[in-house]
């Protein structure tokens, strides 16, 4: 749930803020965009460990746990390229608009990572039935 609303406050308040007309109503947003995106993703890593011991068990968490990390070091290693070749692309615009392409790069990468937690979330389930904890 804390990606959902991290991706929602992606499409919702930082590209808004961009495409605002007013300066007033865009730092609004932003500043909107911070406190509620800081909430959601913070929740997100701050739960993860035990989100991990708890679907995964205490003798897995190592391994999982590196393998989380590997796979947000590739993002980090492919964030940044896959990110200036979005700003750097013909019509990408100019100023503060010229992220809008990152912006949505961003927020589908979080809907993405949402799929892949429920998906997770229903293999996990799948044997034992749902339950809203694991």
């Amino acid at each position: 749930m804390t990606l959902l609303l991290a991706a929602g406050n992606v499409f919702a308040f930082w590209l808004g803020s961009v495409q605002s007309s007013s300066a007033e109503h865009s730092s609004g947003l932003w500043i909107a965009f911070i406190v509620f995106y800081s909430f959601s993703a913070g929740g997100d890593y701050a739960l993860f460990p035990a989100l991990i011991a708890e679907v995964f068990g205490i003798p897995q968490y190592a391994a999982v746990n590196a393998f989380i990390l590997f796979v947000r070091g590739l993002g980090t290693t492919f964030g940044s390229p896959v990110g200036g070749q979005l700003l750097g692309g013909g019509g990408a615009g100019e100023g503060v608009g010229a992220y809008a392409r990152v912006m949505y790069w961003d927020g589908a990468l979080l809907m993405a990572a949402t799929a892949c937690c429920v998906g997770v979330r229903w293999a996990d389930g799948k044997g034992k039935g749902w339950r809203w904890v694991a």
